[in-house]
């Protein structure tokens, strides 16, 4: 929360209450219940935990929904004429039980239960992606809160080609999106409305980027070999190809120059070399920490195309962006 909705409260024109529910990833070393424990225990940010206010019939209901969707796999689909059944069929399949889906209806009943409990909210603040978790989300607000807004907040920049973020007219007619949606910049205005011109977009702060602008860092050069820090991609494919290249290059540039530090992505915070499929007789050290400081520890930092290598960039860290093979 420090890193999306940074500084959220001194940006607001009022002062309000504010509670996060956010999607659980347990990506520490702790037991599961201690950091459910932990997580309870925070003060700066107070935290509702969906799973918490689920009862068993809702968890129950969630069984269902693989037999809810096989009209949707067996359905005929064509797009202009041409018979794409095949494809949507293995999308749908492989997405009925994907994490994201579970997410959306954990939202959906998380949100119904807020409301049996007789909880007054004011306003409902969505990190939007547009993935099911967000739709599901927003489909439980739509029942259950129906007089409220929601604001989809996209606190990150966005790609021509990020086609998951763009909301379509369909969507905006059955009411699968937020009422309002807030991008980082006026550039990003028309982008989001490109499948459908009615979205009411407004402008927000860039609430991650506040403390980049906001202090001045300084690298540590460092003495002797050169530290090379590889943050690696949540996807496996990625990390693969770029640990496996940046080896490869070091091999020929002479081993004894170089130090290799590896971070993990915070989803994949245990993960070793032997889980990306790579060997090497390199010496190397997997880090944690924060992002920032390892790479004002190194010499380099080479990282994927991610919102962390903006980050870096902001704060004038020497950087190598590796672009994936496809």
């Amino acid at each position: 929360m420090d890193r999306y909705f940074n500084n959220l409260l001194p940006n607001a024109e009022i002062r309000f209450n504010l509670y996060f529910s956010s999607i659980l990833v347990n990506n520490c070393n702790l037991p599961f219940s201690s950091f459910l424990k932990k997580l309870k225990a925070e003060k700066e940010y107070p935290f509702l935990v969906k799973e918490q206010f689920l009862k068993f019939k809702d968890y129950l209901s969630m069984l269902i929904w693989p037999i809810l969707c096989l009209p949707l796999v067996l359905k005929k689909y064509y797009f202009n004429g041409l018979d794409i059944s095949m494809l949507m069929r293995s999308d749908i399949s492989s997405g009925i039980m994907y994490q994201n889906s579970i997410d959306g209806l954990i939202a959906y009943h998380f949100i119904k239960r807020l409301k049996s409990k007789k909880v007054n909210v004011n306003k409902f603040i969505l990190w939007y992606e547009g993935q099911p978790s967000s739709i599901g989300f927003t489909l439980g607000v739509r029942k259950w809160y129906h007089e409220k807004s929601i604001l989809g907040y996209i606190g990150l920049p966005i790609l021509e080609n990020d086609l998951g973020y763009y909301p379509s007219t369909l969507q905006y007619i059955k009411q699968k999106v937020p009422d309002i949606f807030g991008v980082i910049g006026n550039a990003y205005i028309d982008i989001i409305k490109i499948y459908c011109n009615d979205l009411k977009v407004i402008v927000c702060p860039a609430l991650r980027y506040n403390n980049c602008c906001n202090k001045q860092y300084k690298q540590k050069y460092n003495s002797g070999k050169t530290r090379i820090l590889i943050v690696l991609s949540y996807y496996k494919e990625v990390s693969y190809q770029m640990l496996r290249n940046t080896f490869l290059a070091i091999e020929k540039s002479g081993k004894e120059n170089f130090e290799v530090w590896i971070k993990n992505h915070p989803v994949n915070q245990n993960k070793v070399l032997s889980d990306y499929n790579v060997v090497t007789g390199l010496s190397y050290k997997f880090v944690n920490g924060n992002l920032t400081d390892r790479s004002l520890d190194s010499d380099i930092t080479i990282i994927s195309t991610t919102t962390s290598g903006m980050e870096l960039i902001i704060q004038g860290i020497n950087l190598l962006i590796y672009i994936p093979k496809g």
